[in-house]
């Protein structure tokens, strides 16, 4: 995909940072969206319901169920996603990588020393940890390992 210089020039508003995703750990398609459309359209109905029963103004009602409806779905996306493990790997020795991830391990992360099928190691952790692994490594001096 050919981009232009502009697409990944730092701007001054705090540099590039992507688009922005509701869902991490899922990219939804035409069905995708119908459904989380459908989440909306059922939790609206339900809202309506319920401002109904109470007296209160059905179209805040409506509005409150649809985003409670897609509040849960970005909710159970986001802890799907938390689970999901992801590494990094980087072209040093595998002794290099098993104290570093020895050390992460002391400071209290979840952080396991693994090695492919073609012996190379990387550390692995699940996603919800990202930040904190990031922030050890950054105050271990490793900056050359963040994204």
């Amino acid at each position: 995909m050919d981009r232009r210089f502009a697409f990944y020039r730092s701007s001054r508003w705090g540099g590039y940072r992507g688009r922005v995703r509701l869902f991490r750990s899922v990219r939804l398609n035409a069905i995708g969206w119908a459904a989380v459309v459908l989440v909306c359209l059922v939790g609206g109905g339900v809202g309506y319901g319920a401002g109904r029963a109470i007296a209160a103004p059905q179209l805040a009602g409506s509005l409150a169920g649809a985003l409670g409806g897609l509040a849960v779905l970005v909710g159970v996306d986001r802890r799907r996603w938390g689970r999901l493990e992801t590494g990094v790997f980087w072209g040093e020795d595998p002794d290099e990588v098993a104290r570093i991830g020895a050390e992460l391990q002391q400071r209290g992360l979840p952080v396991a020393a693994w090695t492919d099928v073609n012996g190379c190691r990387s550390l692995r952790y699940r996603n919800r940890d990202a930040r904190r692994v990031r922030r050890a490594l950054r105050g271990l001096g490793r900056h050359d390992l963040l994204r």
